[in-house]
């Protein structure tokens, strides 16, 4: 479903909504071998790194365009620092 306005605007201010949006980001960032670090917002490779990174660390991958459609949604919800992070 597509987001309006209206409706980022209440997820933003939703703390329940917040809560899940980080949880979820975080397990992304797991799947594509990576962690953040919250206290410096700033994200590393994960223990699984080199696991992980063969299945997305390729040219021409479906993954890059949901990673920016990652970065497109913080930014949405107003978590500009993880999506700085991530960029």
């Amino acid at each position: 479903p597509l987001l309006n306005q209206e409706i980022l605007n209440i997820l933003k201010k939703n703390p329940v909504a917040q809560e899940r949006l980080l949880k979820t980001f975080k397990r992304m960032l797991k799947f594509y071998g990576l962690s953040l670090n919250e206290e410096q917002m700033t994200i590393g490779k994960h223990e699984n790194w080199e696991t992980c990174k063969m299945n997305w660390v390729t040219s021409d991958n479906h993954n890059h365009l949901r990673i920016t459609r990652i970065l497109d949604f913080l930014v949405k919800m107003g978590r500009y620092d993880l999506a700085q992070a991530f960029y």
